[in-house]
């Protein structure tokens, strides 16, 4: 008789990718950039590292972004990075991005549902601030 594989806990709220992801961000020094890739019942498939960078930025190519998502059969996404700085509100540029990826997934059919920035022990969601 198998054992059953334990059923991965369902993401309904952007508390629940915080805590996921702020033990890896938590005490970094530079910026990375995650994609966690969701089936279609919301829970994880895989935690993508996407892009690493330096203490204030990385470069996120969306070409990599879906392409690493398509790869494990994502159904959605959400966006993940940190801010070593502390500060967790969104740049410029994290909204421009953000936008971008957002569009991207409607013609792809891969719907971007969130994006998580970690600052410290703060954090921002774009679904939350109804950026999205």
């Amino acid at each position: 008789m198998g054992r059953e594989e334990p059923v991965p806990p369902r993401i309904t709220r952007a508390g629940d990718i915080v805590r996921r992801f702020r033990p890896k961000l938590l005490d970094l020094d530079v910026e990375e950039f995650w994609v966690l890739a969701l089936s279609r019942a919301n829970t994880p498939i895989a935690d993508l590292l996407v892009s690493r960078g330096g203490q204030s930025g990385t470069v996120v190519d969306p070409k990599v972004v879906f392409r690493k998502a398509l790869s494990v059969r994502a159904s959605a996404l959400v966006l993940v990075h940190n801010h070593p700085s502390g500060n967790p509100n969104p740049s410029a540029a994290d909204r421009k991005l953000t936008d971008d990826l957002f569009k991207a997934g409607q013609t792809l059919d891969l719907p971007v549902l969130d994006h998580i920035i970690i600052a410290g022990m703060g954090h921002f969601s774009f679904a939350d601030h109804r950026l999205l």
